[in-house]
């Protein structure tokens, strides 16, 4: 990362700031004193917000007519999620 400090620091402002607003619109609150350090803590206060209850059921094999995926397809699929980032 090339600049100076004083666009590095800019960079971390606006960084921080494009966080909080994440976590914002995410539904957790962000008071403006609290520091980037605590920011860790509310991240992991958001939770997934997606009923995962058919899903469960699914990855356990008990959701009747729903083929199940071999092992090689999962993987396969996993790689071409992977790749996608």
């Amino acid at each position: 990362m090339s600049g100076t400090i004083a666009d590095k620091l800019s960079l971390l402002i606006s960084t921080k700031t494009a966080i909080k607003q994440a976590i914002i619109g995410q539904g957790v609150s962000v008071d403006s004193n609290d520091t980037l350090a605590s920011y860790a803590d509310k991240i992991a206060s958001i939770s997934g917000g997606a009923d995962t209850y058919e899903a469960d059921l699914v990855l356990k094999g008990v959701v009747d007519g729903l083929p199940q995926p071999d092992e090689e397809t999962v993987v396969d699929d996993a790689v071409t999620i992977l790749e996608a980032i």
